[in-house]
């Protein structure tokens, strides 16, 4: 990795001339800085002619790094000096797919509000609407689906947001803002999900309660 610090001296000495030199990882030192740096030093890199749009080995920009670190002024700083705020990487995430999945409400909606894509799928056709409700993340819910987020949207394996929502389990005001939205409630797949994760549920309980575990335990070792 780039010692940053000392490169970032060069700079102001005005006697940095590879800015936009790549390392290991195919990463320039914009994308570390957008990672953990001040929004002053990402103006100061593109003033020096770092390029924004600049892709790693992985295909992602430095704006991917920013949001998935949830550095919203950096985020802000490189969406005015012209990042592709669609960019996608090398599974086709855009940065909005990365704060979406990462939880980081305030950069998502920065990203919104530049003009990302809420209804881009990325490689196997997850919308950022997808990675929020798999996070539990209510307010980038919310936020996705302000902008027009597609509640019906189907990933590779034909699962929709709600499906997730379902899946996934402890959501319950999110199942309620996607059935506002308009999910489409009567989906067989969404139901037994819902269904099969109740019934564990209360076998889980029904255990505790009976303590069937450790006498199924003591069964089978006097079996044995």
């Amino acid at each position: 990795m780039f010692n940053l610090n000392k490169r970032l001296e060069k700079l102001k000495e005005n006697s940095f001339c590879g800015i936009n030199e790549k390392d290991a990882e195919g990463c320039t030192i914009l994308h570390r800085a957008a990672q953990v740096s001040e929004p002053e030093v990402i103006k100061l890199l593109i003033e020096k002619g770092a390029k924004t749009n600049i892709e790693n080995k992985s295909g992602e920009t430095p704006l991917h790094l920013a949001a998935f670190y949830g550095k919203v002024e950096n985020v802000k700083v490189l969406l005015e000096e012209g990042a592709d705020v669609n960019a996608r990487n090398g599974r086709r995430n855009t940065a909005l797919h990365y704060a979406s999945l990462m939880g980081y409400e305030e950069t998502v909606r920065e990203l919104i509000k530049a003009g990302s894509n809420v209804n881009t799928g990325n490689y196997i056709r997850r919308t950022p609407l997808h990675e929020a409700v798999f996070m539990r993340e209510i307010g980038n819910v919310r936020a996705i689906l302000e902008a027009g987020g597609d509640v019906n949207a189907k990933d590779q394996k034909g699962y929709t947001p709600l499906h997730i929502a379902c899946k996934t389990g402890e959501t319950k005001e999110i199942i309620k803002e996607l059935v506002k939205a308009g999910a489409k409630v009567d989906q067989e797949l969404a139901l037994q999900q819902c269904i099969t994760r109740e019934l564990l549920e209360k076998l889980k309980e029904l255990s505790e309660r009976c303590d069937i575990e450790p006498r199924f335990k003591r069964k089978r070792r006097k079996k044995v």
